[in-house]
């Protein structure tokens, strides 16, 4: 999916045209610029994840033992309560996945500015969304193509920040992320 391009003015994060401290939308974050590993925090949706994810793990362990001990004198079925456990533990595995992933690629990744090429109304289960279609140029000037659902739509060929992982490209989120942001916010 990666193919090398010549170097656009849309491509890694850098000084010059759009650049951040020029008050121009499309450029990417201050906070994004700064040395590599960054310090992170929850937003408040992350903490409510993490949050989730204990109390799916913490539930897991209440329903083994509880249903242990309800099977005994009430013929419950004996194949509920591994799959009552498991259930819980794949939603617990599940949301702390995606807080860690969200938290390297914030950490660990480098910023550059992407341009929109696609856009299709999604419906889903949090309402209007909208599939966007993305591409960036890597630090090694490969062009990276990619897509998110967001709910707010930006024009196709508007310019917006991203961050992707630094050996894997393909792995890329438009910027802010929802569950975790820099410890440091720059204005």
């Amino acid at each position: 999916m990666t193919s090398s391009a010549a170097p656009r003015t849309w491509g890694p994060a850098s000084a010059g045209p759009g650049s951040a401290g020029t008050g121009d939308p499309a450029a990417v974050p201050p906070e994004l610029l700064g040395a590599v590993p960054r310090d992170v925090r929850l937003t408040p949706g992350g903490l409510v994840v993490a949050s989730l994810a204990v109390a799916a793990a913490v539930g897991a362990l209440v329903a083994g033992i509880v249903l242990s001990v309800v099977y005994e004198p009430t013929g419950f079925p004996v194949w509920a309560i591994p799959l009552t456990v498991a259930s819980l533990l794949v939603v617990a595995a599940a949301l702390v996945w995606s807080l860690r992933r969200q938290w390297i690629l914030l950490s660990e990744g480098r910023a550059a500015r992407a341009r929109v090429t696609a856009l299709k109304k999604v419906s889903s289960d949090k309402g209007k969304r909208y599939r966007v279609s993305y591409e960036f140029q890597t630090l090694s000037g490969a062009l990276q193509r990619s897509r998110c659902e967001i709910g707010k739509a930006p024009a196709i060929g508007a310019i917006i920040p991203v961050v992707y992982h630094r050996e894997r490209p393909e792995w890329s989120a438009t910027y802010p992320l929802r569950l975790v942001r820099p410890s440091r916010l720059v204005s």
